[in-house]
């Protein structure tokens, strides 16, 4: 079986923290062995899975905590190691030693991994995935978002008195225009009349004169 050491390291790399509590060493290797072991049987090696334990063996959730095995030869690999630190934790990292190769390939204990195994718990925690996004704007204060109520409904109140104002104005125009076109009709009848009494006048003032001259001596 190929080294996939590789795989390991970029799987540890995936959790916030490698340091477990002190009597979680095994739960965290397992936790690291069954997601490197899911991953190189999807996408490297088919044959390639876990190592199947029997109840009162070291064990997370009945596969070993630390070693994938190749079932085409039996070959296989200790990937992981706990290492006791001096505050009592142990620290996950990588160990590997690989098995001497056995003469007759075994015909059981080989483990299909499968992404159930991925959502077992453990002490390590995966990173996020998904990057933070960028935080919501701030909401207002009650007493701001009023204001800025009463500012937009002013603004739409004065938009409408525009209008309004527009509208009368047009409508004033127009009447002075009509009025303004009566009077102007008006004048011109007047004049009109004055010019006819005028020329009226005038032909009196001649037949008046004229008959005065008739009756001189």
């Amino acid at each position: 079986m190929v080294n996939y050491s590789n795989v390991f390291a970029d799987v540890l790399a995936e959790f916030e923290s490698n340091y477990v509590p002190g009597d979680q060493g095994d739960a965290g290797k397992g936790q690291a062995t069954a997601r490197a072991g899911e991953r190189i049987n999807r996408t490297l090696d088919a044959n390639v899975g876990y190592i199947g334990k029997n109840p009162g063996q070291t064990q997370f959730n009945g596969i070993a905590v630390d070693a994938l095995q190749d079932k085409s030869d039996g070959y296989g690999a200790d990937y992981l190691t706990d290492e006791l630190q001096p505050d009592g934790r142990r620290l996950i990292k990588l160990a590997y030693t690989p098995y001497p190769t056995p003469a007759v390939p075994p015909t059981t204990g080989w483990v299909q991994p499968t992404p159930a195994y991925l959502d077992y718990p453990g002490p390590m925690v995966l990173k996020s995935a998904t990057p933070p996004g960028p935080e919501p704007a701030p909401t207002p204060p009650a007493d701001t978002a009023a204001i800025l109520d009463a500012i937009a409904g002013l603004a739409s109140t004065l938009d409408d008195m525009r209008a309004q104002a527009a509208s009368d104005t047009a409508a004033i125009l127009a009447r002075d225009d009509d009025n303004t076109a009566k009077s102007q009709q008006q004048i011109s009848d007047l004049v009109e009349d004055v010019e006819q009494s005028l020329k009226k006048a005038g032909i009196a003032l001649v037949i008046r004169k004229r008959r005065k001259g008739d009756a001189a001596p």
